[in-house]
């Protein structure tokens, strides 16, 4: 059947598609009017316009949720009220949230996981500082745009459907990420949310949340009473220092967490760059990390972790044992509702402003333009642009060619400088820059494409890359070759048109970034290759056993390497020099099998 709200008009919002349903309303995006552009309205059920408590509770958050401005935080566009229907407008995000990605199968790598943890933590901060505790924090409320930063949405939700008491009779939130007070009906707090945020990192790493159960019980009781499974059994290449921090988010006790999302903000940044000086292939290859799911997981467990993780109100009884049910008010007697009306934020906050002024602001209003008049010119002077060179100096500072994420960080420099000094001799070097940018950025979203609908594209050249990109991971080597093929075949393609030409581009600097990568790996390892052959040439006569032992193993670690076949040829040189044993000659052969 037809939805009857297609293609009407609820404020100034022409309700055009519908991109959500739920048990609590549904989600549009809409056309505006007025102000042009596109909005996320979500029209809540009849059912809940007509209790009279709901409409309390939904008038209460509104005003709670007005004061949250933040770029990590999915803006509260307006609100209001039309034939009895109660609707509020949100910022519409082009983007998947982390949901949809986990239930596609993806695995986070843990540098991926510090980054969406650092934004989450900024927006809780923001939301905390406001004394505002978003309560059912979870992937689904998590959107992950293209520019690869994290918004957070549904603030207040899970208070505004739940009970405005905090009682032990009842919970709210999602029971795959409550903290355990939640799920005893315990007060909340700022820790209540770092502990959600610390499963939801579980549960990117991991790919399922830290408790998985058959019912809504039982994954309550996990959470109250059991510890979950190491994380570094579910994702080996988790670093120890990530292991522990998220072990201290997900304690029982608040008092035992991380206190605050700035000092966790501080904790993840610190282990990052301390973690970044190690050796590493992270760098490239988790900008194409092979989507795989967990091996030890059963069907069941899949699912669970993949569910819509919807927002649910246990009663008591529900802990002990029984059904848990998802409840919603309704009443059968007509409840007369309020007049028309819609307003936006920034109409709110402008009256609020307004009715505020006062004699008293006039005066501080003379006293402000009065030290704006003998502040001038040290404001111009401050205000002034950074210099040239400055800029150069911060974009080469941070900039790292092997980890194109590292142009998101020194965008604004980028634009500084070409705003300010396009006549700089540097000017080709920044532009090239914004070109590499630019491309990283349609690389993300070819990414989050393909993870979506496959390999499928619109171009023989798009389809040949994606194809070759997908191999990343398992096969650094092949894919380098590849890659120098397909621009060795298309470069200089008169005919190709200006989509193949970004994609063969995208090619060539994916092909540097491995190059460059190769060039770090043989500079750490081959002067170690070297001594170790050494040191097996000393052992040939008086402990041939240990010699082999050395050889061997160099074998089978570097065979596969191209630039390692001059070290790999004396080991086998080497090896032949070597009575073979009857115990060691089984290994030998494996070794020379793997090899060749």
């Amino acid at each position: 059947m037809a939805d009857p709200l297609l293609n009407r008009q609820l404020g100034p919002y022409v309700l055009r598609k519908v991109v959500g349903r739920g048990g609590m309303g549904a989600v549009y995006a809409a056309e505006d009017t007025q102000a042009g552009g596109t909005a996320a309205v979500k029209v809540l059920s009849p059912a809940l316009a007509s209790d009279t408590n709901f409409r309390e509770r939904f008038s209460d958050e509104i005003e709670s949720l007005k004061k949250l401005h933040h770029p990590n935080i999915v803006q509260l566009l307006g609100y209001g009220e039309q034939d009895g229907q109660l609707f509020y407008a949100m910022e519409l995000i082009e983007g998947a949230s982390l949901q949809e990605e986990l239930r596609q199968g993806r695995r986070f790598t843990w540098r991926e996981v510090v980054q969406i943890g650092v934004d989450i933590c900024a927006a809780l901060k923001h939301a905390h500082d406001h004394g505002i505790i978003h309560r059912d924090l979870k992937p689904a409320n998590l959107l992950y745009t293209g520019d690869e930063s994290v918004k957070l949405l549904d603030f207040g939700i899970a208070k505004l459907f739940g009970n405005t008491s905090v009682t032990t009779d009842s919970v709210m939130g999602t029971a795959d990420y409550m903290s355990p007070e939640q799920a005893e009906g315990k007060a909340v707090s700022p820790r209540t949310d770092l502990y959600s945020l610390g499963s939801v990192m579980y549960a990117l790493l991991a790919g399922r949340p830290p408790f998985v159960g058959k019912s809504v019980p039982e994954v309550v009781h996990k959470v109250r009473f059991e510890s979950p499974v190491p994380i570094c059994r579910m994702a080996s290449d988790v670093p120890v220092e990530m292991e522990q921090l998220i072990d201290q988010l997900l304690e029982k006790l608040p008092q035992k967490r991380i206190p605050t999302a700035l000092a966790l903000s501080h904790r993840l940044r610190a282990m990052e760059h301390a973690l970044s000086v190690r050796p590493n292939r992270e760098a490239i290859v988790d900008e194409f990390e092979t989507p795989a799911g967990d091996p030890g997981t059963s069907s069941r467990t899949r699912n669970s972790s993949i569910s819509s993780n919807v927002t649910v109100r246990l009663d008591h009884q529900a802990l002990e044992g029984e059904d848990a049910h998802v409840e919603v008010t309704t009443q059968e007697d007509e409840i007369e509702t309020g007049p028309d009306r819609f307003v936006t934020i920034a109409e709110e906050r402008a009256r609020q402003q307004a009715t505020s002024f006062s004699w008293s602001s006039l005066l501080w209003l003379a006293l402000a333009i009065v030290l704006t008049i003998v502040a001038y010119q040290t404001f111009y002077f401050l205000s002034r642009p950074p210099s040239a060179d400055s800029l150069i100096e911060r974009m080469t500072a941070e900039y790292d060619e092997t980890n194109p994420r590292s142009l998101v960080s020194i965008e604004r420099q980028i634009d500084q400088f070409l705003e300010n000094y396009p006549t700089d001799r540097r000017a080709e070097f920044v532009s090239g820059l914004r070109r590499d940018l630019a491309l990283y950025r349609l690389q993300r979203r070819t990414e989050m494409t393909a993870r979506r609908n496959g390999a499928g594209s619109d171009t023989a050249i798009e389809n040949l890359y994606l194809q070759i990109v997908q191999n990343l991971h398992a096969d650094p080597t092949g894919t380098r070759i590849k890659l120098r093929s397909l621009i060795d075949l298309y470069r200089g393609d008169a005919s190709a048109d200006p989509k193949n030409q970004q994609y063969l581009e995208l090619a060539q600097q994916q092909l540097t970034r491995l190059e460059a990568l190769e060039a770090q790996e043989i500079e750490l390892h081959l002067p170690l290759l070297r001594e170790r052959l050494d040191h097996a040439k000393s052992l040939l006569q008086d402990d041939p056993q240990a010699a082999r032992q050395i050889l061997t193993g160099l074998l089978d670690l570097y065979s596969s390497k191209p630039w390692a076949q001059e070290a790999t040829a004396t080991a086998r040189e080497l090896l032949g020099q070597i009575e073979p044993t009857p115990s060691s000659e089984s290994r030998h052969v494996t070794s020379g099998e793997l090899a060749n």
